[in-house]
């Protein structure tokens, strides 16, 4: 008998500009915002698309987006995120990731 894995879809809001994403995140309310910024070596689409579902099923994430001339560097923006963990996540599945900025967002 085979048990197939079933991953829970997560919404998300993919953004290539870091300012609409702040102002779609800016009527949430009391809650402290932070934005972090790592930087992924990305070598294809796939280890995009990775990178983004991986930072976008963190807890307490908002919203995800990728910015940068090459689309390399990974921008999320949430709640109570582990940056470090969310780097060092990234680096394990997907590949060089190095965590840029820590940020709050006002």
């Amino acid at each position: 008998m085979h048990f197939s894995r079933v991953r829970p879809r997560v919404p998300f809001l993919v953004e290539d500009d870091l300012s609409s994403v702040v102002s779609a995140t800016s009527d949430i309310g009391n809650l402290v915002c932070h934005s972090a910024l790592i930087k992924v070596r990305l070598h294809c689409k796939k280890c995009q698309s990775k990178a983004m579902m991986i930072a976008a099923t963190a807890s307490g994430v908002i919203s995800v987006a990728l910015e940068g001339e090459e689309k390399d560097k990974v921008v999320v923006i949430g709640d109570l995120v582990d940056a470090a963990a969310l780097a060092n996540s990234i680096r394990k599945k997907v590949g060089f990731a190095s965590l840029e900025l820590v940020d709050e967002v006002k």
